[in-house]
């Protein structure tokens, strides 16, 4: 902003160039080029108008402070866009490649060698021995639970942990199955059968924990057909198929924890046949709820090895 000191009868002095700027809301001068001998006025009128009465030949002018303003707030501004478009670059790369890059491939199954029969030979009949006492059967070892889950087709390979029942609506009573707070570890319940086994083996895990992709979030994806591996603590593979792929919406309840699943019997039911279920959050998360909307599940039946 410039401007011209008026003359007191109204004429105009050759101007003296010189720099003001603003501080609290008042007027400096300061000399502008060498040798001209203005001196900062020792009391600086207050602005009102562009038009101030100044020294003689006395011109000023204002932008400079304004533009040092302008660079000081388009440099945070650009600082700020970059630490944004980094984070957004980083969480793209993280759910498009950090998922499955450990993954290793299960082992490939030993084929089983094909019995030769041999001839039986015929045993003569001797005389009656005298009875003997039944040998006590073998008791048949228990298997080993889950510790290893691969879904093949996405490139998933997840450990398992064994849970419980968590007490999800705080009023001391545990009646909906545990998860593990960590995106990249699935949760087996305890109470269901071993992978394999006769009975539902109920495995879960998150879309989406602590901002990072979770591992179960292919889940909606999966087709019927697929293949799911299991591997027992002891080392043995088990292998499944899918059979079915089904969403389950929310129902809004009056009291904690105020949204339940229309989940069907069998889904989570323990008994029937050997089977497993997996399980996660699909669908657009609800704030109201603290979840999302809907569920997956995804049940699996037996199935011969895959090499």
């Amino acid at each position: 902003m410039r401007g011209f000191a008026p003359h007191p009868i109204g004429g105009r002095f050759p101007r003296t160039p010189v720099v003001g700027f603003i501080h609290n809301a008042k007027i400096f001068l300061k000399p502008n080029i060498a040798g001209a001998g203005v001196q900062p006025l020792q009391n600086p009128k207050k602005i009102h108008n562009p038009e101030l009465y100044l020294p003689h030949g006395v011109w000023y002018n204002f932008g400079m402070d304004k533009k040092r303003k302008n660079r000081i707030f388009n440099t945070v501004l650009y600082c700020v866009s970059a630490v944004l478009i980094l984070g957004g670059v980083w969480m793209l790369l993280n759910e498009l490649f950090i998922i499955g890059k450990q993954y290793e491939a299960p082992p490939t199954p030993t084929p089983t060698a094909s019995l030769v029969p041999t001839a039986v030979p015929t045993v003569l009949p001797t005389a009656a021995a005298s009875p003997t006492a039944a040998p006590l059967p073998t008791p048949t070892p228990k298997p080993e639970p889950p510790v290893c889950i691969w879904i093949p087709r996405f490139e998933i390979q997840c450990p398992i942990q064994p849970v419980g029942l968590a007490d999800n609506d705080g009023d001391g009573v545990s009646e909906a199955i545990g998860t593990v707070d960590a995106p990249d570890i699935a949760a087996w319940y305890e109470r269901s059968a071993i992978p394999g086994e006769e009975g539902n083996s109920i495995i879960s895990g998150h879309v989406r924990y602590g901002g990072v992709l979770g591992h179960f979030s292919v889940l909606p994806d999966m087709q019927i057909g697929d293949s799911v591996i299991i591997q027992l603590a002891d080392g043995e593979l088990r292998y499944f198929t899918v059979e079915s792929v089904t969403s389950y919406k929310a129902i809004p309840l009056d009291e904690p924890p105020y949204y339940d699943y229309d989940l069907p019997r069998e889904v989570l039911a323990l008994d029937g046949r050997a089977r497993i279920t997996l399980m996660s959050c699909t669908g657009k998360y609800n704030s109201t709820y603290g979840t999302h909307d809907h569920r997956i599940a995804v049940v699996c039946v037996p199935a011969e090895p895959t090499a």
